[in-house]
C-alpha cells in the first residue's frame, strides 16, 4: 500500500442539473409531478429547469420553468417551438438528466 502526503485536490460542489420538458405545471397529472419535482428536487441536490407547453401560473419562478408556446398555438408551432427551446436549454444548461413528461413535446428537441 502506497501512502502520500500530498493535499487534498479542493473539491467543488456542483450539483446535477435537470431539465424538464412537459405540458404544464401545478394543475393534475403530469403538471403536478413536475411542480412536486420543482419544489424537492433542489433541496435533494439537483439543478431544476422546465420548459413547459403551457404558461406556467404566476406563483411559479420563470427563472426556472419557461413556456414554449402560446396557450392558442397549433400543433405545428408548438412542435417548432418545442425543439427550439428544447436545444437552447440543452446548450444553456447542459442538463446531467433530461426528463420527458410528454413524449409529444420532447421527440421533435432529440433530432439533430
Amino acid at each position: 500500500m502506497q501512502m502520500t502526503t500530498d493535499a487534498p485536490l479542493p473539491q467543488t460542489t456542483q450539483h446535477p442539473m435537470s431539465l424538464h420538458i412537459g405540458i404544464e405545471c401545478d394543475h393534475g397529472g403530469a403538471g403536478r409531478v413536475i411542480s412536486e419535482l420543482m419544489t424537492h428536487l433542489p433541496d435533494a441536490g439537483f439543478g431544476f429547469r422546465g420548459i413547459l407547453a403551457n404558461q406556467p401560473n404566476n406563483a411559479v419562478d420563470h427563472s426556472t420553468v419557461r413556456s414554449f408556446a402560446p396557450e392558442r398555438a397549433g400543433l405545428i408551432r408548438r412542435l417548432h417551438s418545442a425543439r427550439t427551446s428544447i436545444r437552447a436549454a440543452l446548450n444553456e444548461f447542459k442538463p446531467d438528466i433530461v426528463a420527458s413528461h410528454f413524449a409529444m413535446y420532447s421527440a421533435p428537441g432529440s433530432t439533430s
